[in-house]
């Protein structure tokens, strides 16, 4: 089973995203603290982390830099600071995605099932071959011609603009 690490220290927007995150699911698990993240993330070995910047303990960016030093499991941060420096260093440091509070949890577990399935295609090859956009839209080569002038261009039938091609029509 997937599972989900959530560092949170607000009580209720744990809970809050614990019951999406297993009404999908998926198993969260929940820190309020730096430490008890860091052992629950030994002991489980998560899938994803979901983790708040301002924690009671310390840094949940800092918390995060660790676990990316350890994993590539995705890492999504939260805060209720929007500043663009703030937003800039938590992908510095090894976030994958940014979600600032107040926040609609439709939309964070939208975010949390991409960022798995890319987890899951950058380590399985056989996944992103089968949802490889070459799959469903193949190339055809073409030859423009105008008058004594000629082109050739490659372009996937539903993108071409060329809707004088043959091949495109």
């Amino acid at each position: 089973m997937t599972t989900i690490l959530i560092v949170e220290d607000d009580p209720d927007i744990a809970e809050l995203l614990s019951i999406y995150i297993n009404n999908e699911g998926y198993q969260a698990i929940i820190a309020t603290r730096v430490q008890e993240a860091l052992q629950l993330f030994r002991q489980h070995a998560p899938d994803l982390l979901l983790c708040d910047i301002m924690l009671p303990d310390g840094d949940g960016m800092e918390l995060s830099a660790r676990v990316r030093q350890q994993s590539d499991l995705p890492i999504i941060l939260i805060s209720s600071n929007r500043e663009s420096g703030q937003v800039l260093t938590g992908f510095e440091i090894g976030g994958d995605d940014y979600i600032t509070k107040p926040f609609d949890p439709d939309i964070v577990m939208a975010r949390i099932k991409a960022q798995l399935r890319r987890h899951s295609q950058r380590n399985d090859p056989a996944a992103a071959e089968r949802s490889s956009p070459d799959k469903f839209f193949p190339s055809i080569n073409c030859t423009i011609k105008s008058g004594d002038w000629t082109a050739g261009a490659t372009a996937a039938p539903s993108w071409c603009i060329f809707t004088s091609c043959a091949k495109c029509r």
